[in-house]
């Protein structure tokens, strides 16, 4: 795995991320923005995560993998970008 650094403090758990979770870029990171709606799934190696600022994460009212990995897959093939622009202040962390 590469090199990334971690964050030691405190996190509330609706922060954090746990392998097969997914989240979305709300902000690019880019001057042309092209991250802006893009999807990423924890993977399995990276025991947790947290969100930013900047993302947020996906969250299903029932486990269901086959679903979770449809989306993620169909995500990652259409920019959701217009969606990430709107979403109202409130829901961003």
């Amino acid at each position: 795995m590469g090199n990334y650094k971690t964050y030691g403090g405190d996190c509330p758990e609706k922060h954090m991320l746990v392998p097969g979770d997914l989240y979305v870029s709300l902000k690019g990171a880019t001057k042309d923005g092209e991250m802006i709606g893009s999807v990423a799934r924890v993977p399995p190696e990276v025991a947790s995560g947290r969100l930013t600022q900047d993302t947020v994460k996906l969250e299903f009212s029932r486990e269901n993998r086959d679903f979770r990995d449809y989306l993620y897959c169909y995500f990652a093939l259409h920019s959701i970008a217009p969606t990430a622009q709107v979403m109202p202040q409130e829901a961003r962390l």
